[in-house]
Order: structure tokens, then sequence, then C-alpha cells
């Protein structure tokens, strides 16, 4: 819900590796997306979000997301080899996309995968259907790979990043498609700016990372962590919950992203949940 409380189409949420980002983008995905609907009670009801879902302040199902993973690209420092990855990563999941929504689109998945050009994603991209909820996953992942520190060139305007040129025409695309065919964008990343020829390549967001009230939105609060100690199944007893509690809080909590430390301390996402899963292998 805090996210909806936004006016920007369009937003950043920056995360160290490890931290939740993919789960916390998955959720959305399953939130908004029309195909997730009919599970909606099973995957939401008795959360906080329901609260406002039965008050119609936010609503589940109206979107169709369209999702890219950019840390899944093929690097290469061969320069067509590197445009044919990252074209062919971004082809594949407009092609996904098409034939999850297939039901709800008057063309058939084949005719839409048709328009798909093999060489140029950014044109396939504007050729998408309407009211989509845009998600990337580690946007910066790709381009970063081609940052060379110890370049003595030094850089001018002419002097193109030609692995990352195709990225910035794509992230293009995605901006002059803000508020029409995408009606939100909601991209994950590790570092804030994906650079492509020397600027961003994606300058119309909103950087959401430091927002107090964002700020268990990938990480876990005590209180998500006390819930799950608290199930019968993980733990077994009281006495084995309070132990586990002390052993993450001096472990695993601490981080705090809101400036000047003002947000609550959270927990580390993955780590949390892979101690979990042992407590629970554990008590069984």
């Amino acid at each position: 819900m805090a996210l909806e409380s936004f006016s920007e189409a369009a937003f950043v949420f920056l995360r160290p590796r490890r931290s939740g980002k993919s789960l916390g983008l998955s959720t959305l995905a399953h939130f908004h997306g029309r195909e997730h609907l009919p599970d909606y009670k099973l995957l939401f009801e008795g959360l906080a979000i329901d609260e406002h879902v039965a008050h119609n302040r936010v609503f589940p199902g109206r979107y169709f997301v369209l999702k890219f993973d950019f840390s899944v690209v093929e690097r290469s420092q061969d320069r067509n080899m590197a445009k044919h990855n990252l074209n062919l990563m971004l082809n594949q999941s407009i092609k996904r996309f098409y034939r999850t929504y297939e039901p709800y689109l008057r063309r058939s998945a084949d005719d839409l995968i048709e328009n798909i050009i093999r060489d140029d994603a950014t044109a396939s991209l504007t050729a998408c259907v309407d009211v989509i909820y845009l998600m990337a996953d580690e946007y910066d992942s790709y381009s970063n790979e081609y940052l060379v520190t110890n370049d003595s060139v030094h850089w001018k305007p002419t002097r193109r990043a030609e692995p990352d040129s195709p990225l910035k025409g794509f992230w293009a695309a995605v901006k002059s498609g803000l508020g029409s065919a995408i009606s939100k964008c909601y991209i994950t990343s590790v570092s804030p700016l994906c650079l492509a020829d020397g600027t961003s390549g994606f300058n119309v967001v909103r950087y959401v990372s430091w927002e107090s009230k964002l700020a268990g939105f990938c990480d876990l609060t005590e209180a998500d962590v006390v819930a799950a100690l608290a199930l019968e199944e993980v733990c077994g007893s009281i006495a084995k919950a309070k132990t586990h509690l002390k052993i993450m809080k001096d472990r695993y909590n601490g981080f705090n992203f809101v400036p000047g430390g003002r947000g609550p301390l959270t927990f580390n996402t993955n780590t949390c949940l892979e101690y979990l899963q042992a407590s629970w292998k554990e008590s069984r």
C-alpha cells in the first residue's frame, strides 16, 4: 500500500544483494497481476494489505505485469554478442508476457509474438499491449559488468559504450511509454544509476529506497521474525522461539536504510529465511 501513496509512475528501490528485492518484486507481481486474482485470498487474506483492499483503497489484479530480470543476461566482451544476448532476454520476457495473458487479450499469443523483432527489443516493447505494470529486477546488473575501472582513455561524447547502447534505447522506450501503455514501473537495483554513455539509462524515476514507510518492504522487521518464530511448526516451543530470536537479532539484525537512522532496524531477508527454514527442519 505504501507504494500506492506515491504519485509518480516509476520507482527505483535500492538494496544490497541478497536483501529480498526479487522477493518483494514477486509479491508485487502476484498482487497486481491479473492472472493471480483468483488466488488473492490464498496469498493475501489476513495480511495488512487485505484491509486496504476491503476499504477500496487499492485494487488487486488490475494490470498485465511485464517482468524483466537483467541479472540473467549472458555477458560477452564481443559487442554484437552482448547486444544479441540483451535483446534475447528482453524478447523472451515479452514472449512469456504474451503467453501468460493470452486469455485476456483479443489476439492469440502466436499472433502477438509475430510482432516481436528479433534484433530490436525496443521495437518489440513499443508494440506491446496497454495497461502494463513493468517490473525490472537488478536493472543495473547487465551494464555494470562493462564499467572499466582502469580505463585510461578519456570519455568523449562520441565514444559510445557499445554493449550498453541497446539498453539505453530500451529504457528510452520505457520512458516514452510511461503514462500511456505503461501505467507503472517498478525497478530494483543495487547501485542508483545504470550508466550508459556517461549518463543514466533511465532518469525519470523516484528513488524510494530511503522512505521510512518502505523500510520493511523487502527487509524483515522484528515483528515479522517474531510472528514466524511463533508458529508451532517452526520452533515448537516458546523457549526455543526466544533462543532463536536472540541468535537472529545478534547476527542478522541492524540494517537501517532511512537517513539519520530514523527508520526501524531490519533483518537481512535471505539469511533470516535460510535460518527459519533450518529451524523448521530441526523441529520436525
